[in-house]
């Protein structure tokens, strides 16, 4: 696995060679170059290079996806008087805060699918987003912090499993 400091190595490796054209047809003539296996016409450090960042992309992306996750969850929750209250263009804001949080497990298990081992960030990514989700949530909604629980209150299974909505 490629590491930040290894990435910062490649980008260095690569100073002024990285191409100064467009990217769609960089890829393009790269793909091209590999199927007629034309191995020697490739840029191996910036094709190396851009796959890291495709990599980096994709694990932000789910990392965001699970942040969003603990925060709706944990809102729901800890402020069930919240998912009532009608909103101007709404029904309710329960309606809302289920969308959100079918969504959120849609797309995780979506690109848990394509990528199995996005699975392994669940912890780290649970243990680091917490204490943030947690300061937002007290802060934003005038709580004391004191009221939610210093720790994830939920397993990776839970996050996961449509049918666990938290009780109040």
């Amino acid at each position: 696995m490629i590491s930040q400091e290894v990435s910062l190595q490649m980008l260095n490796r690569l100073g002024t060679k990285t191409p100064n054209c467009d990217f769609i047809q960089w890829a393009k003539q790269t793909i091209e170059y590999l199927e007629q296996q034309q191995f020697d016409q490739i840029d191996v450090d910036h094709l190396i290079y851009e796959i890291y960042l495709l990599i980096e992309q994709d694990k932000k992306h789910f990392k965001g996806l699970l942040y969003e996750l603990l925060l709706d969850l944990l809102q729901w929750q800890y402020q069930p008087d919240t998912r009532f209250k009608p909103q101007a263009d709404i029904n309710q804001t329960q309606t809302v805060w289920i969308n959100s949080i079918t969504y959120q497990r849609d797309k995780i298990h979506q690109l848990l699918e394509e990528s199995p081992s996005l699975r392994d960030l669940i912890p780290a990514s649970i243990i680091k987003r917490y204490p943030i989700v947690r300061a937002l949530i007290a802060n934003v909604e005038g709580m004391d912090i004191a009221e939610l629980p210093m720790e994830c209150p939920y397993t990776i299974e839970q996050l996961l499993d449509e049918q666990f909505w938290p009780e109040s």
